[in-house]
């Protein structure tokens, strides 16, 4: 019997955030489920000939030939023929979207075996009921049938349908989360086929293993797995499942942010799909392909790859994969800012194509959201009104969710707050039911809108309470950055509307408890991102914070904060920034709405910044430092508010950053009319610094400190970062140069870890796409020349022992912004690796400039002065040189983390034969003097 793919793959494309590896997980369910085997009795021939038809595409032909054996089934009394045609069409009403269909031909089947007391068919029609009730939604049900005919296999004696049994509770498991018990069914199940000599229903079971194992963040072995399942696919020659384990191999590495490692691995199923020539499912990589090629930019390639595609499967007459690689298409034009043409391609699929429903309402679904966002709010209105009746008809439950959601949020945008109220009830009731955590999240925050504007703000603030829970259950594994972005930027006016809300309406509280509440909110939400934007790919995020300190007002203000010091916090969102002030005495909130294009004047200002270069003349720097302090001025007024004279009046300012406040030089809009600016250190979390500056301990007041000095190997001595190097290491104690450290991949990540300072004069290069593959260069001077670097992916891997982190590179603290967390790169990295200061650039620095500063650096340490306090003597002092005076040259170096970090730095003793000139000069000045004594 065909295997229903196409089905399930358009029934699973509402998953934005993950997209190919969503429809990997369903997949994989949906072969180890349906593949049963055909029932070989007199009548095969007959039932051949239907799934022929069903195979070639033609649904209604299969369709019609069931409906007649039927008909004679019940007229001429054949129960038997009955149950089977029975169950083959409840089969395929489930597989094309119409489970609502399919449940009463399963139930009558279920019926007729019980009568018939044919145990086989029984087992064969409880699966299928059960999986046509978990296309429903309909999850707690499924798996009592899941229960039930494990049950029943035990009483029969059929391990074959155990191990089924096995598999959809493990399904059942997945989609509650309940990831450990889905991870022990699918071994068991995986166990039980081997013991049953059926490798191939071993092999789906191990293909859900490896997805749960995945869901899991244990990434390296799931992609163990799916190697694993290919592997002995086509030793066992069955390139099919082959194909499915290297399509959801791809789709992981698509996940883990490697596009283009994902591409080879869609070709290879490419093949290995083709190999089985009763099936088409070939087309379903290579249409991934198309997607994996758009996510590395390569448009045209994505484009052609979807046109060539679209020929061969109207060449092949296969409909349903035709409007998949159509909907494709307008996704790749939708990507590139290409609406309209992404418009007219959805039009043509909805006017000329007459999809099947599931993919029907993709189609419509994706053009609705379009048409909302070119503000066509009526319009993508009326097209959901148009289609609201057959939907109803659908019945698909997940389906519903979605077709509320959209329709609530259009109303919000409409301001119609009474008919988006019982829509988006419903829709947040139905998930809540079904346990769809991504739909109960969204339907949350949209119902705490509408509650506010009719005037039910406590009842708001529940929806916003219950929407945190729901985001850190979300949060509780680690995924791609991508997943985690949008996620997080989902959950960001969530967590502004809640600490507004608590402030303004909590009853029954105090200032003070108030205070207290919307601080609690803002360290759940900054302390649960932080541990994921320090982890690498793949690593819990509790490895960081399981240790923390529990913090509250009292103890922020009494024993973290000290006096002269305020502490600075931004939440971003997209109607505007919360900010929060608090200092030892003080605490201050101030919403900002967002004016539009807030982002892109960020980006102009720093592009403005960066605009000198050490080819232009005094005059020329001296007119862009006025500029950018001008422009400064006047962005600090609109982002910092009243805000802005309160952080003017401390000594020192920590910075809690957020999306793409990460790239601003604070100093710059605070600098008064004089130039003078508190001293800034900036912190990924409030839980970061408090962890600290409350369980850290001091740095080793010794003198024999040991600090690495890393530099290109292809520096030569007239290079500026060589100097630097050379300067440090002759005038300070336990300097060690190293410009050629090899690759962490042979001894040399773990060097590091015998440090307590790492220094390092290198080039950089930042990967904004995938940030763990940002790197230091170590031995080449930039990243075209083969050598070694040290990649982010491996910092974060390390333990380090090192108290301080300068990266004198390029760019070192800049790196990918995630709207939700922040900088993703180098900086990060070491963050992450367990460096509690890092001293990194935000972008491209001129080398003799950086080499300038990091001299008046040192000697601040080594004068006992703070981190933070002698990064601002040396910008300072290069602001104060007309040849660095603009802030490209000094404004773009920053601490991140603790910058109140004294480090015991000591100058290196004077040679011993250097007293000898002292002494000699002491002489003749002694003889001279006697002589002119004896002259007078």
């Amino acid at each position: 019997m065909r295997k229903p793919i196409y089905y399930i793959n358009y029934l699973c494309q509402h998953e934005k955030l993950h997209g190919f590896l969503f429809f990997s997980i369903i997949l994989t369910f949906c072969f180890s489920f349906f593949a049963y085997p055909v029932n070989c009795t007199a009548q095969s021939a007959r039932m051949a000939s239907i799934d022929s038809l069903w195979q070639s595409g033609h649904t209604q032909e299969a369709m019609q030939e069931l409906e007649n054996d039927i008909i004679q089934a019940k007229e001429n009394g054949d129960s038997t023929t009955l149950l089977n045609r029975l169950r083959v069409r409840g089969n395929i009403y489930s597989a094309t979207g119409k489970p609502l269909l399919a449940i009463p031909d399963l139930e009558e089947s279920l019926s007729l075996a019980h009568a018939l007391n044919d145990t086989l068919a029984l087992l064969i029609s409880r699966r299928w009921y059960l999986v046509a009730l978990y296309q429903l939604g309909k999850g707690d049900a499924a798996t009592s049938q899941a229960e039930i005919l494990l049950q029943e296999s035990v009483q029969y004696h059929n391990s074959e349908h155990q191990a089924w049994a096995l598999v959809g509770l493990a399904h059942g498991d997945r989609l509650l989360q309940n990831l450990e018990e889905s991870r022990l069914n699918y071994s068991k199940a995986a166990d039980l086929h081997r013991d049953n000599q059926d490798y191939g229903g071993e092999l789906f079971a191990l293909n859900g293993l490896g997805i749960v194992l995945d869901n899991l963040g244990e990434y390296d072995e799931a992609l163990k797995v799916f190697q694993r399942v290919s592997e002995t696919a086509l030793i066992l020659d069955r390139p099919y499942i082959a194909g499915l384990a290297e399509n959801n191999h791809g789709s992981l590495m698509m996940a883990l942010g490697n596009p283009a490692g994902s591409v080879e691995r869609f070709h290879r199923s490419e093949e290995l799909f083709r190999a089985d020539l009763t099936e088409l499912d070939w087309i379903i990589p290579v249409n991934n392909r198309a997607w994996a090629n758009a996510m590395l930019g390569q448009f045209e390639l994505a484009t052609d790859i979807c046109n060539d595609l679209l020929l061969q499967a109207r060449k092949l007459g296969a409909k349903n994969y035709e409007v998949r690689i159509m909907s494709r298409l307008a996704e790749i034009k939708v990507l590139q800012g290409r609406q309209g043409e992404g418009k007219q391609i959805l039009n043509k699929i909805l006017q000329q194509m007459d999809p099947e429903p599931l993919l029907k309402f993709e189609s419509i679904k994706l053009l609705t959201e379009i048409l909302s966002k070119q503000n066509e709010t009526q319009q993508a209105l009326l097209l959901l009104d148009q289609n609201n009746s057959w939907l109803k008809e659908l019945e698909n439950a997940r389906t519903r969710i979605h077709f509320d959601l959209l329709f609530g949020s259009l109303k919000i945008k409409t301001k119609a707050w009474p008919e988006a109220q019982p829509v988006l009830q419903r829709a947040v009731n139905s998930s809540r039911e079904m346990g769809l955590k991504h739909e109960l999240l969204q339907g949350l925050g949209l119902l705490s809108q509408v509650s506010k504007e009719l005037g039910f703000p406590l009842e708001a603030l529940v929806h916003l309470e219950e929407a945190s829970t729901v985001w850190a259950s979300l949060r509780s594994l680690p995924r791609e950055y991508h997943w985690r972005e949008v996620l997080g930027s989902t959950t960001q006016s969530h967590i502004q509307d809640q600490i507004r809300l608590i402030l303004e309406y909590a009853p029954g509280l105090s200032t003070r408890q108030r205070q207290q509440q919307a601080l609690d909110v803002s360290l759940f939400y900054k302390s649960r991102t932080l541990q994921e934007r320090l982890r690498g790919p793949g690593a819990l995020p509790n490895v960081l914070m399981e240790n923390g300190v529990s913090i509250d007002l009292d103890i922020l203000q009494n024993q973290v904060l000290k006096k002269d010091e305020i502490l600075f916090d931004v939440i971003v969102g997209e109607s505007g920034s919360f900010l929060f002030a608090i200092s030892k005495t003080q605490f201050l909130t101030e919403w900002i709405p967002m004016a539009d294009g807030i982002d892109e004047r960020i980006y102009r200002f720093l592009e403005l910044i960066q605009a000198p270069s050490r080819s232009e003349k005094t005059p020329n720097q001296s007119v862009s430092s006025a500029v950018v302090k001008s422009v400064a001025a006047a962005l600090g007024d609109d982002l910092l508010g009243p805000i802005k004279q309160v952080l003017q009046e401390y000594r020192s300012v920590i910075f809690v950053p957020d999306g793409s406040w990460h790239l601003l030089p604070l100093e710059l809009l605070l600098s008064d009319t004089s130039g003078s600016a508190p001293v800034v250190q900036r912190v990924p979390a409030i839980s970061f610094l408090a962890d600290n500056r409350l369980l850290q301990k001091s740095f080793l007041q010794h003198n024999s400190l040991k600090t690495i000095l890393v530099g290109n190997a292809s520096n030569n001595s007239q290079s500026s970062k060589f100097g630097e190097i050379e300067h440090l290491s002759k005038t300070y104690q336990g300097m060690e140069q190293n410009l050629a450290l090899p690759s962490p991949n042979e001894p040399a990540g773990s060097q590091l870890t015998n440090f307590d300072i790492l220094h390092f004069a290198t080039h950089s290069e930042v990967n904004p796409e995938f940030p763990w593959q940002s790197s230091l260069f170590l031995d080449s001077a930039d990243s075209s020349a083969t050598g070694s670097s040290l990649r982010a992916k491996d910092i974060v891997e390390l333990e380090l022992n090192a108290r301080l982190a300068v990266l004198a590179s390029c760019e070192s603290g800049s790196g990918r912004v995630l709207k939700s967390e922040g900088v993703l790169g180098l900086g990060s990295a070491f963050l992450g690796a367990g460096v509690p200061t890092v001293v990194a650039s935000l972008w491209p620095v001129d080398d003799q400039a950086t080499a300038q500063l990091m001299e008046i650096f040192y000697k601040g340490l080594s004068k006992r002065k703070t981190v933070a306090q002698s990064l601002q003597t040396a910008r300072l002092h290069l602001a104060r040189n007309s040849d660095t005076a603009a802030p490209f040259f000094w404004a773009g170096f920053v601490v991140i983390g603790d910058g109140d970090l004294v480090i015991p730095l000591e100058k290196k003793n004077l040679p011993r034969y250097w007293l000898i000139f002292p002494l000699f000069a002491a002489v003749v000045l002694f003889l001279a003097w006697n002589n002119r004594r004896r002259f007078l």
